[in-house]
């Protein structure tokens, strides 16, 4: 069973992804809601939130595009 840990939410209160555990595998999952979607997973929360923090553009919860990964 999957349990809600942390919702992330843009300026306009959308839910743009989430962080759940699942008991199942004992990992927290890093969901985003905007296509094609981001389904990362992670041994902390804060491991977690500082991905989505580098990674993702808050307000659209899409990944953000690098040099790097072109």
């Amino acid at each position: 069973m999957s349990k809600v840990i942390q919702t992330f939410r843009n300026l306009k209160k959308e839910e743009v992804g989430r962080l759940t555990f699942d008991d199942r595998d004992d990992r927290l999952h890093l969901q985003s809601s905007a296509p094609p979607g981001i389904d990362r997973r992670f041994r902390t929360e804060k491991g977690a939130a500082n991905w989505w923090e580098s990674n993702v553009d808050p307000e659209t919860g899409q990944r953000m595009k690098r040099s790097e990964d072109s």
